[in-house]
């Protein structure tokens, strides 16, 4: 993944192993589909939450194009309907996220998963914006920890 330093606007030059996603995003680039809109919710995640390495992990259940591989990956544990993302919380918690682009729904398998999950009493949220993915970590208590500014959110410059 690419990566790119930006210039704020009092001149001072940033470089941050920031994936250039989020940073467009957040500078008006449009989020073309799920797998860009996952992307800069990990971006972001990388920055703003504490040890998000640990905390934050894809499932990987992407659909295998070929039945072999469709096969194994079964064997191997992927179920349909399963999040996109598994996130661990404080006080041993635990959240799903799934992500949808556009007027995307959840598919039945994953609206039976929800349901599974809020009856087990897991915390589980459907994001179609990087704003709502922050909204989503930010109730369940992963706010921005960190003590560094993060350039690439907006600032008012006096």
């Amino acid at each position: 993944m690419k990566h790119i330093s930006y210039t704020r606007a009092v001149g001072q030059l940033y470089k941050f192993d920031i994936p250039v996603l989020y940073a467009d995003v957040r500078f008006g680039r449009n989020i073309n589909s799920q797998a860009e809109l996952q992307k800069a919710c990990i971006s972001w995640a990388t920055w703003n939450i504490e040890n998000a390495r640990y905390r934050i992990h894809f499932a990987g259940h992407e659909s295998p194009n070929m039945p072999i591989q469709a096969d194994t990956a079964k064997k191997m544990g992927i179920r349909n309907g399963f999040p996109d993302l598994w996130i661990s919380l404080k006080n041993g918690e635990t959240g799903y996220i799934f992500f949808k682009f556009g007027k995307d729904k959840l598919t039945r398998e994953q609206s039976e998963f929800r349901d599974f999950l809020q009856a087990e009493g897991h915390k589980w949220g459907v994001c179609h914006t990087v704003d709502e993915f922050i909204k989503t970590l930010a109730d369940w208590g992963l706010s921005s920890k960190h003590k560094k500014k993060n350039p690439f959110e907006q600032q008012t410059v006096k």
